[in-house]
């Protein structure tokens, strides 16, 4: 009897040995939930950082974009409104003179014809500003938005 108790003591503690020895399990499981808390906090606080990033280089590109757009157009428009007076005026007087004097038909003709020439140079002018401009917007676009690239690849 004597002897199955001191059996019985050996294999509890070796079993008690082996345990804390070879059975790395709870303390792994302890490791690896801990690691995955840590992963989450920092991946979290990294992912709303990022976004708020993002919202703020949009709500920039926005109000820049609003801006430029206004001014563009309000632009365009008052030199459009002004073409348009111009052209009308120059019809008004063309007109004008073809019924002061119906016997010089032919001076008439030429004097249109120096209009419409006039006309045709002053749009061709205006169309090359235009183009110009055009051109001038698309560049300091192109360069604006190769900022904000830059701006989000050093976010990311």
């Amino acid at each position: 009897m004597e002897k199955e108790k001191y059996i019985n003591k050996v294999c509890q503690d070796s079993n008690s040995l082996y345990s804390r020895l070879f059975d790395h399990r709870p303390f792994l499981n302890g490791e690896i939930q801990h690691f995955v808390r840590e992963f989450e906090d920092k991946k979290g606080n990294r992912d709303i950082q990022s976004l708020l990033k993002s919202l703020e280089n949009i709500s920039e590109l926005n109000s820049d974009l609003k801006a430029n757009i206004g001014d563009t157009a309000s632009t365009a428009i008052t030199n459009l409104i002004e073409s348009i007076d111009e052209t009308t005026a120059k019809i008004n007087s063309t007109c004008s003179l073809e019924q002061q004097d119906p016997v010089h038909f032919l001076e008439r003709e030429k004097t249109r014809k120096k209009n419409w020439q006039k006309i045709v140079d002053e749009n061709a002018i205006r169309l090359t500003e235009v183009d110009n401009l055009i051109r001038q917007k698309e560049l300091e676009h192109r360069k604006y938005y190769k900022k904000l690239e830059g701006k989000l690849k050093n976010a990311s």
